[in-house]
């Protein structure tokens, strides 16, 4: 959920790095540096103000592959995070679940 929790409605336009690059090098920036976070998505770029347009070629499948890897990740957390609340709405799950974690962190102890 961590790239979910980013959206805001503060925001107006979300890139990735073909977007931005899209829209920054066709618009008289040239790019000094560019880097990602994989973990959460962000993108940190640098661009220059240039005299001229540059010319990029937008990548329509790539940009359709990195969609739908995050679409994949989103459904997969969410169906994840639905069963879960399924599980603990069971009865007296609450009740084994901490005796269980009560466990593994003396065990933890032990061990460490």
């Amino acid at each position: 959920m961590k790239h979910l929790q980013s959206i805001q409605n503060a925001h107006n336009f979300y890139f990735s790095v073909n977007t931005l690059n899209h829209f920054a090098l066709n618009n008289k920036f040239k790019l000094v540096k560019i880097d990602s976070v994989l973990d959460n998505e962000f993108i940190f770029a640098l661009y220059e103000k240039s005299d001229k347009n540059g010319v990029y070629a937008f990548n329509y499948k790539n940009e359709k592959k990195i969609i739908k890897k995050i679409y994949k990740k989103y459904l997969i957390r969410y169906f994840w995070s639905f069963v879960l609340l399924k599980i603990l709405k069971l009865p007296r799950t609450e009740q084994k679940i901490r005796a269980l974690y009560r466990k593994i962190k003396s065990l933890f102890w032990i061990i460490f």
